[in-house]
């Protein structure tokens, strides 16, 4: 994915309006389509980067925006009311949108930018004054999608020394290894190290809380029948509790990130015996521009395919000068011809992930041994015929 934050405005329907904006308002891309699926869009949406916010131009947000909301962990913002035909056209005046979708969608987009205007100007000065630049694109995402203040929002994005050292023994190995399982670490990292932060300052608003808590009760002994005083230790108690729960929640995701992390380094300790196999369930053109950026397809790599059959003419054409073998699950159709070497994964020893699958070097050297003999005798015989 781009790491570009995005602005996006969405008007869902059969036929379907998408606006995407920058962070200084710039129209990126606007568009509309019948029958455009929630995959399909996710796709088009993450080559031009992260959504900061999902915008829509209803007061009841729609299941769709809901849905890419959270499949992109990004903030909703939607009017107090449905906006008005003489609204939308206001707001997209200067644009040339093709069709009432893209109108909606682009009045939508520009919406939700002006509400969070004044807070990227906030954030554009502060990192100009401190020095910042670096980290803007990701304090504009936390600030707006967590809504909290820029200098804690800063403070989290300091290194730390063990995050450094972290990143110096795993993330950056001596042996060259596939790009993408490295960058997922270190967004693990990154999490981990963000999460925790965010906890330590849960736990100290906690401690804090409780504190004038105990103070409050002291002073109830003595103030029994002080009805206010009674509903503000109440209202405490919940914040207290919710404080609570809320640490617990970023305690599961700290141990989530952290099994993740070991399985990628379990994974990459056994790149010297194996050779990477990048996987794909079939070789149609839906399922290789989902992958393809993602996986970064070079020569010379090795496909894992799990059904060969279903394939597009197109991505033959694309991969039939890179790619040599492929390992599949299932068996190729005999009245099938298509320009690679099929191995069987059931005569390999395989160990997956998601994304990548690691192949015994020997079993894979074994089958590549025996395929060649084959054609080699086949040849042999076929000379032979001729003569």
């Amino acid at each position: 994915m781009n790491d570009t934050v995005l602005i996006l405005g969405i008007d869902p329907g059969t036929t379907l309006g998408c606006a995407i904006l920058d962070t200084d308002g710039n129209l990126v891309k606007l568009f509309s389509s019948k029958q455009f699926g929630i995959s399909s869009l996710i796709s088009v949406v993450a080559d031009s980067g992260k959504p900061l916010i999902i915008a829509s131009d209803k007061k009841r947000t729609p299941s769709l925006i809901k849905n890419i909301s959270s499949a992109f962990g990004a903030r909703i913002i939607a009017p107090p009311q449905d906006l008005t035909i003489k609204e939308k056209n206001s707001l997209t005046t200067g644009f040339n949108p093709k069709n009432d979708h893209e109108r909606d969608a682009l009045a939508a987009a520009l919406f939700g930018y002006k509400k969070i205007r004044p807070l990227l100007k906030k954030i554009t000065l502060f990192v100009k004054e401190n020095k910042k630049e670096d980290i803007k694109d990701r304090l504009i995402e936390i600030v707006v999608k967590k809504q909290i203040s820029i200098k804690k929002a800063a403070k989290l994005l300091e290194p730390s020394e063990k995050k450094i050292k972290i990143e110096k023994e795993i993330i950056q190995p001596k042996q060259r290894n596939p790009n993408l399982i490295y960058t997922r670490l270190r967004t693990a990292l990154k999490d981990i190290s963000l999460l925790r932060r965010y906890n330590q300052r849960l736990k100290n608003k906690i401690k804090k809380l409780k504190e004038k808590n105990k103070a409050l009760l002291n002073k109830t002994r003595i103030l029994v029948s002080d009805t206010k005083l009674t509903k503000m230790l109440e209202f405490k108690e919940k914040r207290i509790l919710f404080l609570d729960q809320e640490l617990k929640k970023k305690d599961r995701e700290i141990k989530i990130k952290e099994e993740e992390i070991a399985k990628l380094n379990k994974f990459l300790s056994k790149l010297n015996e194996n050779f990477v196999a990048k996987k794909l369930i079939n070789l149609s053109w839906a399922e290789f521009k989902l992958k393809h950026n993602l996986l970064n397809i070079q020569e010379s790599d090795i496909l894992l395919v799990h059904d060969p059959n279903q394939y597009s003419n197109k991505v033959v054409e694309k991969l039939k000068d890179k790619i040599k073998f492929i390992i599949v699950n299932k068996d190729l159709n005999s009245k099938l011809s298509l320009p690679f070497v099929f191995i069987p994964a059931k005569n390999l020893r395989i160990e997956e992930n998601k994304y990548f699958a690691l192949v015994n070097k020997d079993d894979f050297n074994k089958e590549k041994g025996r395929i060649n003999l084959l054609f080699e005798i086949i040849e042999s015989y076929k000379k032979k015929r001729r003569s």
